[in-house]
């Protein structure tokens, strides 16, 4: 997901400020101009917005979810690395 979410952004939040700020290509550039129509859209212009903004949620949430797995995990070797070091309980009494 953390893969997803960054390529996602990559290419779509760049796409979207252009978009929003207005950018025209050359007139020499004529694979560009089919990707930037004359004019968008307010629905358009809406659309790419919340695809930017779903894309960097995803990648947050993902990056978050990763971070929590790790802490979680350096905290559970802790544990048994700590459980390790304890000398075993002696036994009951009555079976030595």
């Amino acid at each position: 997901m953390v893969v997803f979410g960054l390529i996602a952004s990559l290419a779509i939040v760049p796409y979207t400020l252009l978009v929003l700020g207005g950018y025209q290509p050359p007139a020499t550039a004529p694979y560009w101009q089919q990707l930037f129509r004359p004019t968008f859209s307010l629905g358009d212009k809406l659309a790419l917005a919340l695809a930017s903004l779903f894309s960097i949620a995803v990648t947050v949430f993902a990056w978050r979810g990763l971070l929590h797995g790790a802490r979680m995990d350096t905290r559970m070797r802790r544990d048994l690395e700590s459980q390790r070091k304890r000398p075993p309980p002696p036994p009951p009494p009555g079976y030595q």
